[in-house]
């Protein structure tokens, strides 16, 4: 009996020490770990679920909320006048065909948010269809975020082909 509940007391302690090495919203959005790579794979150190159960609370498209249903990191090139490899966080709302973006700063093989400059701290939202995914364009060297890959502006009565929508969450 004393080994059944040697057993029980060591398997509740192992699920203490794992959930304390999941970081919080508040953590990732300050700066720990949101990611990491291990054995050329991408883990996730964030609490994913409730980082998008934040965004859900915190960003609207077209005045109605987001639904999350994958979240993933990938590796592109800048576009514009620089071409340089950076790494983000995407979020997609497959019904909706969403796909929400932020920039993760890349240490050694470490994945965080970061707000060493402005574009940072943005979330890019794009309507993904059409080759409308998320880029960001270095011009006249300042950067930001595009959907697609041309930057474009509609006169009146028209319509941009990827249409480009930019939030910033405003802490507490």
């Amino acid at each position: 009996m004393t080994k059944t509940y040697l057993t029980y007391l060591f398997l509740l302690l192992s699920s203490i020490a794992a959930i304390g090495q999941i970081n919080s919203v508040s953590d990732i959005l300050n700066g720990k770990r949101f990611a990491h790579i291990e054995n050329g794979h991408i883990i996730f150190d964030a609490d994913t679920t409730a980082y998008k159960t934040y965004l859900t609370k915190n960003l609207s498209h077209n005045g109605s909320q987001l639904h999350f249903d994958r979240i993933e990191i990938r590796e592109k090139t800048t576009m514009g006048e620089q071409s340089k490899s950076y790494y983000f966080v995407m979020l997609s709302d497959l019904k909706r065909n969403v796909k929400v973006s932020r920039w993760l700063k890349k240490r050694g093989n470490d994945f965080a948010f970061s707000s060493d400059e402005n574009f940072h701290m943005f979330y890019s939202i794009c309507e993904s269809g059409n080759g409308c995914d998320p880029n960001l364009y270095v011009q006249e060297k300042r950067t930001g975020w595009i959907c697609g890959t041309e930057i474009s502006c509609a006169k009146p009565g028209e319509t941009v082909k990827c249409p480009t929508a930019t939030a910033m969450i405003m802490e507490e």
